[in-house]
């Protein structure tokens, strides 16, 4: 979604923020109230992406429109603080959106709409969606679990899954890298459509069911390139599946995938990784540098999207900012960062890639929780150990 799509949208949030007071000071068939309806519809006509769907998830206190976090001012504070005292965490508005329909949002999120809300009678319409910012994972192959991230053909995720040709391209992607050629991304999205365009979350499920080890998405190799290629693919699908559980979708939902297999792509540049450059001394060549490195990296990469260059900056900086590169206290993460985080915390502590057998799913709970609301976002983490969990109660 540009600049000025959102521009819109934020003008009819304002309009909408100013109908529900209205409602709050006359009565829900006001003539003003109608009159600001109309005209945030038109707004968001003009605001509607080439999906045809805009999508508005609360997060905190913090709104997202088609998966960018947006800044906080006086209107989107109040619009978040409505939608959070009714139990909506998640608006999917759908292009044939009608003027009936912001009516009853707005008498829906005033005052007066108390009366309605304990009667049941808020109810989704056919082109304004209401929902809670839930995982989206229950039985397989039923409800809303039977989107995003599953093989068609209902065969679990496996290192069979990916081709030689897969394995190899990421392999010349990486190995490209040392050299500092220019990176081509194109193997990397047609991997990352694949896991959104042929994959679904019931089968996400079977993969951990069948799976030696459950909690491992696929099963990880010896050679150290290799282990890399399959900690990118396990931190992508994890991260896809939050974003997928939060009602990120579309454009927004591919560019973090992308982001999330990018994360760790300025490894290739400390040792361990690579050998040192004869014109740099190793000794200025060390772990905590990569975030930075790999967004330089990317930053010059066409094609890609910033989106990854802010990931792999920030995917080390922790929740509370104190992990690496410092920043000002004042700085803003962007949402995929914290996912990304996530993913990445528990793919090495879960998977043999950071240790011999992994950690126990218990224990790899109780650690990343005792980190929520330091290194780790706090609500995403519940998230997204609910998530897991919900995986686990299905292995049985």
């Amino acid at each position: 979604m540009n600049s000025e799509q959102l521009n819109a949208v934020m003008v009819s949030i304002r309009l909408l923020v100013s109908a529900i007071s209205s409602a709050d000071l006359y009565s829900p068939d006001h003539p003003q109230i109608a009159r600001l309806c109309e005209q945030a519809l038109s707004s968001l006509e003009s605001a509607m992406p080439a999906s045809s769907k805009l999508s508005l998830v609360t997060l905190d206190d913090q709104l997202i429109i088609e998966g960018q976090a947006m800044e906080n001012t006086l209107y989107l504070s109040r619009f978040v603080q409505a939608l959070k005292e009714r139990g909506i965490g998640h608006l999917k508005l759908i292009r044939g959106i009608a003027i009936d329909d912001l009516v009853a949002l707005v008498v829906n999120l005033s005052k007066r709409g108390a009366g309605r809300r304990c009667s049941g009678e808020i109810q989704s319409t056919e082109h304004l969606r209401y929902g809670k910012v839930e995982v989206r994972f229950s039985a397989p192959g039923s409800g809303p679990a039977a989107e995003n991230l599953a093989d068609p053909a209902g065969r679990p995720v496996s290192l069979n899954t990916f081709t030689e040709e897969d394995l190899a391209g990421f392999l010349e992607l990486y190995e490209g890298v040392r050299k500092k050629n220019k990176l081509n991304v194109v193997g990397i999205f047609d991997l990352v459509s694949g896991f959104i365009d042929g994959f679904k979350l019931s089968s996400f499920i079977d993969t951990f069911k069948k799976q030696t080890d459950p909690l491992m998405v696929i099963a990880p190799l010896r050679s150290a390139d290799e282990a890399t290629f399959i900690h990118s693919v396990n931190v992508c699908i994890l991260t896809l599946a939050q974003a997928a559980s939060l009602g990120i979708e579309g454009q927004p939902l591919h560019d973090i995938g992308v982001a999330a297999m990018l994360h760790d792509i300025g490894k290739m540049f400390v040792p361990g990784d690579k050998e040192a450059d004869d014109d740099e001394p190793v000794e200025n060549l060390v772990p905590e540098d990569h975030p930075a490195r790999g967004a330089e990296f990317l930053l010059e990469m066409p094609g890609v999207p910033k989106l990854a260059v802010v990931t792999a900056f920030e995917h080390h900086l922790g929740y509370n900012r104190s992990g690496y590169p410092k920043v000002s206290p004042s700085w803003k993460q962007n949402i995929c960062s914290h996912m990304t985080t996530i993913s990445d915390y528990y793919d090495t502590l879960r998977s043999s890639y950071g240790s011999q057998g992994g950690i126990p799913m218990e224990d790899v709970s109780a650690f990343m929780l005792e980190l929520a609301g330091t290194e780790l976002h706090p609500k995403l983490t519940r998230n997204f150990i609910d998530m897991m969990n919900r995986v686990v109660t299905h292995k049985e």
